[in-house]
């Protein structure tokens, strides 16, 4: 992680990307990855809900991704977690 897209000669319609890789589908753009970093997120997060709090934890696990903006937020990064911060 970085990873540079697969490089198969091809003569269909597929489009190979990097991972993370971003993409655009009728002006709506995703962005993807292949490391479960809601997982990571949920083991380093610490939190205590406010008595009635109803949130539900992968929303706000899900909002913080969002907010941060970035396919891998934590630093350092989960142990196992194949992350390469030099670029």
């Amino acid at each position: 992680f970085p990873q540079a897209p697969c490089r198969l000669a091809s003569a269909s319609k597929t489009k190979f990307l990097p991972n993370p890789g971003t993409f655009t589908v009728n002006d709506i753009t995703f962005g993807l990855v292949n490391s479960d970093i809601l997982k990571h997120m949920t083991k380093q997060e610490i939190s205590r809900r406010a008595q009635g709090d109803k949130t539900n934890r992968l929303v706000r696990l899900a909002s913080h991704l969002l907010s941060q903006q970035c396919y891998y937020p934590l630093f350092p990064p989960a142990k196992g977690a194949r992350v390469d911060y030099q670029h």
